[in-house]
């Protein structure tokens, strides 16, 4: 008899945990308070909601948590402005430029296809389009393709189609070529 009912109610506290999406973070950044995933999911949470602050604060302690994360929380960072649709301060530019290193993870791929999404969708208005394409086309081009190792080479060709695609809806399709051309040129 006693098992049954601390069995139920186990499976109640468990429920309550994951009744909704708020509670599941909540619960997860308890039990896991240094994980880099809980602190991006409550980053993207935060986005979502238009919580800019909260936002910026879990983006900030991921890139602290997993410093090789940070050229990505910087590109994140861009999309939690534009989502909140606040003005994007100099320094986010600034950072980002000094801290884009080779970095190939699938977690800046994963932040550039965001941001090319959310730049597609007309959300990021106040995005300096010619100052981030200097940027981070210039990371890009740095790429020596030939030393570039098999698991890699999608993230490379990734970066690429992303990166085109956000130039491509912000009305510079000219400057889209070439990094298509780089991603038909890799498969």
């Amino acid at each position: 008899v006693l098992f049954p009912l601390a069995h139920a109610a186990a499976t109640y506290q468990r429920v309550q945990t994951w009744i909704s999406y708020d509670n599941m973070l909540y619960a997860a950044r308890l039990a896991h308070p240094q994980s880099p995933r809980v602190h991006g999911d409550l980053s993207v949470h935060y986005m979502n909601n238009g919580a800019l602050s909260s936002a910026l604060k879990h983006l900030e302690i991921l890139a602290t948590l997993d410093p090789k994360a940070r050229p990505a929380t910087q590109i994140q960072t861009l999309v939690a402005h534009c989502m909140a649709e606040k003005p994007i301060p100099d320094q986010v530019y600034r950072d980002l430029e000094q801290r884009l290193a080779l970095t190939k993870g699938t977690y800046l791929v994963s932040s550039l296809r965001t941001l090319a999404e959310v730049t597609a969708k007309g959300r990021c208005a106040q995005l300096d389009v010619k100052r981030f394409a200097r940027i981070f086309g210039t990371w890009l081009q740095s790429f020596d393709r030939s030393k570039l190792q098999h698991k890699d080479i999608q993230h490379y060709w990734l970066m690429n189609v992303f990166f085109s695609q956000l130039l491509g809806t912000s009305g510079r399709p000219a400057q889209a070529f070439p990094y298509l051309d780089n991603a038909v040129a890799v498969q």
